[in-house]
């Protein structure tokens, strides 16, 4: 059977960066928290000028749950796994930022 490793895999995607800005710009867009505050912003508005209450409510409850689960995973199960980011640990990592992350890479 063939197996990856989870290294290997790591150092296939990293190695795509760089080559392209306009993915760069979206990867890093991505990995941004304003880019989520603003698209559930826009869902919410969205909803809110729809006149659509339940809509509205759907979203709010998905907010909150997404922001349970994100304090959940960086406050309890980040600490617990402490496992490095790859950037610290792994030889050739391409950094499109220039820095490597402050707190663990997981989750």
């Amino acid at each position: 059977m063939f197996e990856i490793s989870e290294a290997s895999l790591f150092h296939y995607i990293n190695d795509l960066s760089g080559h392209n800005p306009y993915i760069d710009a979206v990867m890093v867009a991505l990995s941004h928290s304003h880019t989520w505050i603003l698209c559930a912003l826009a869902a919410l508005v969205t909803a809110w000028r729809a006149n659509n209450p339940r809509l509205a409510a759907t979203l709010i409850c998905a907010l909150m749950a997404l922001g349970v689960s994100d304090l959940i995973s960086f406050e309890v199960v980040k600490p617990i796994v402490a496992r490095e980011r790859p950037c610290w640990t792994l030889p050739d990592v391409k950094n499109i930022l220039g820095r490597c992350g402050g707190s663990y890479g997981f989750t």
